[in-house]
């Protein structure tokens, strides 16, 4: 049951990763001029900020392991895996996206 909750939890955080770097695209176009330059900008801003929230989420899931309660214990490491596989998804996935509807 935990586990099924935690889907709701990674929508709000990969929903706050794709704010911020969608924010920090908008905020790209003031200072730069042309897509690769934009997109290399957004990339290493946007992804310093958005590994520090992941990071933290991560690692407040994972203090969960030290749980004596089993369910406690699995749904705390799949949340940190969730988080995980989400940021390394819109790092990997969304830039894509951007670029093409810019």
């Amino acid at each position: 049951v935990f586990n099924m909750l935690s889907i709701f939890i990674i929508l709000g955080v990969g929903a706050d990763d794709i704010f911020v770097f969608l924010d920090t695209w908008e905020q790209s176009s003031h200072k730069l001029r042309g897509l690769g330059k934009r997109m290399s900008y957004t990339w290493k801003h946007a992804g310093k900020a958005m590994l520090v929230t992941s990071l933290s989420t991560m690692i407040s899931f994972l203090s969960n392991a030290n749980s004596s309660f089993p369910a406690i214990q699995t749904f705390g490491i799949f949340a940190a895996m969730l988080v995980l596989v989400n940021y390394c998804a819109v790092m990997v996935f969304y830039p894509t996206v951007v670029f093409m509807f810019a």
